[in-house]
C-alpha cells in the first residue's frame, strides 16, 4: 500500500467517523479486552491503516493501529467496528507471513468509489 493510498483510506475513514458503530462482534470482543466504542473510534481518528482488504465476502476493511497499540478493524461499506485488540506499537511482526495480507487493487479509485456510493 502507497503512502497516497493510506492517505485516501485514513481521509474516507475520518469523513465517516460519525456513521461509525459497533458489530455485536466488536462488542463481545471489546468486553474480553477492556476497549470501549470510543477507544475504538478515537483509533480510527487517530491511528495508522496498517492494511485493507475484501477478504469477507461483499465486504471490505481496513485494520488500523494507534500508537498506544489499539488496533480497530472497521467495514468500509457498514461503518461497523468488526474487532478490537491490542498489538504492541513496537512489534515489527518480523516472523509474518505478509502474503496473505497483500491485496493487489487501487485503493485510491476504490476510495473514490466508496465515496460515490456513501454520499
Amino acid at each position: 500500500m502507497t503512502r497516497e493510498e493510506r492517505a485516501f483510506v485514513h481521509g474516507l475513514i475520518r469523513s465517516r467517523l460519525e456513521r461509525v458503530t459497533g458489530a455485536p462482534h466488536f462488542y463481545d470482543r471489546a468486553t474480553e479486552r477492556t476497549f470501549t466504542l470510543s477507544d475504538a473510534v478515537r483509533t480510527l481518528r487517530c491511528g495508522l491503516v496498517v492494511e485493507v482488504h475484501n477478504n469477507t465476502p461483499g465486504d471490505i476493511r481496513a485494520l488500523v493501529r494507534d500508537s498506544l497499540g489499539t488496533c480497530a478493524v472497521v467495514s468500509l461499506r457498514s461503518w461497523q467496528i468488526v474487532t478490537v485488540y491490542y498489538n504492541a506499537p513496537e512489534d515489527p511482526h518480523n516472523t509474518l507471513d505478509w502474503t496473505p495480507y497483500r491485496w493487489r487493487t487501487n485503493l485510491v479509485e476504490l476510495v473514490k468509489e466508496l465515496r460515490k456510493v456513501a454520499a
